[in-house]
């Protein structure tokens, strides 16, 4: 129950972060785009060019050791989901069928 609420509240803040993110990259690339007059031009937009790329980079930082998190904390789950079972190859005479009750394959030549 606590790995679950840990997991929800993790889910959030990378939610949240990746929004500062998102909100930062388009007010660099809009506002500041980079060029020859980038930080001279005197535009200011709540913080100056530099500030809104020091937000950026650390906010940036910090969803990714959210995300590390995030995957230890579903490590289980990926684990679960990578594995690949292997595959039988059919036997010469052998007439694979299915019995729905348990899902095995059943020989019928003896």
């Amino acid at each position: 129950m606590v790995k679950n609420k840990v997991k929800l509240w993790v889910d959030i803040v990378m939610f949240l972060d990746l929004l500062v993110v998102a909100l930062s990259g388009f007010i660099l690339w809009f506002v500041y785009p980079a060029g020859k007059h980038s930080g001279s031009a005197g535009v200011k937009f709540l913080f100056d060019r530099f500030k809104w790329l020091e937000i950026h980079n650390w906010v940036t930082v910090i969803f990714i050791i959210l995300l590390l998190v995030h995957w230890t904390l579903n490590f289980a789950w990926i684990k679960s989901m990578l594995r690949f079972k292997k595959k039988v190859e059919p036997q010469k005479g052998v007439i694979p069928k299915v019995n729905v009750e348990q899902s095995k394959p059943v020989n019928l030549v003896k």
